[in-house]
């Protein structure tokens, strides 16, 4: 062999790599996200980057993206069904992405929908809304080996808490 050093060096990268990740999958581990003034904490799997001019927490993690953001309702529709249509809509728009599932139902007593969009590539990404008075929350997970009912990304979802 030409070069043995590299590939235990690698070997050991790969496993540690490995090992991270595995620690870091159950939400004791995770980052627990608080933001008072906006509402609500849910925990990421790590500390995620925030961009406040968009109200979006977006993590890249290895090959999971998880994201939280939210947006104000006061001048759409009252009816919570036809504010989720609205936002689905406008992810769909302006792509070739495809709605797979969708379902409304009540996450801790608030109108809530979950959908599954594919997004090409073998690609699907879940999205959770949740409607508290007039803000519509918005939760999106993709991970290749994670479906949405997966344990992981179910304990992302179920994080969600809401303090306002």
């Amino acid at each position: 062999m030409k070069y043995p050093g590299l590939v235990v060096c690698l070997f050991f990268l790969a496993m540690s790599g490995c090992m991270m990740r595995a620690v870091t999958t159950t939400t004791e581990d995770w980052y627990l996200l608080q933001s008072a003034k906006d509402g609500f904490s849910i925990r990421m799997p790590q500390e995620p980057e925030h961009d406040a001019s968009k109200n979006i927490w977006s993590l890249h993690w290895y090959d999971t993206v998880s994201e939280v953001s939210y947006w104000d309702e006061s001048e759409k529709p009252s009816h919570s069904s036809q504010i989720f249509n609205e936002h689905i809509d406008n992810t769909l728009k302006d792509h070739d992405w495809k709605l797979l599932n969708k379902k409304f139902s009540r996450y801790k007593g608030y109108p809530s929908c979950d959908c599954e969009i594919s997004i090409g590539d073998n690609y699907v990404v879940y999205y959770r809304y949740v409607l508290v008075k007039d803000r519509c929350y918005i939760l999106v997970w993709r991970g290749a080996d994670m479906p949405f009912t997966s344990a992981v990304s179910n304990n992302f979802f179920d994080s969600l808490q809401f303090s306002k």
